[in-house]
């Protein structure tokens, strides 16, 4: 789960799924590979 902060500016928050909840993993899986993304890849 991952969520915006309230004081985040609009754009953040309108663009960004946020920050994950602490104690919660997030993978990012590319969806053409369906392989994890590497760490700090934009």
């Amino acid at each position: 789960m991952t969520q915006t902060e309230v004081d985040d500016p609009v754009e953040i928050r309108a663009e960004t799924v946020g920050k994950s909840f602490p104690g919660v993993e997030v993978r990012v899986i590319d969806p053409n590979t369906n392989k994890p993304v590497a760490t700090d890849t934009v």
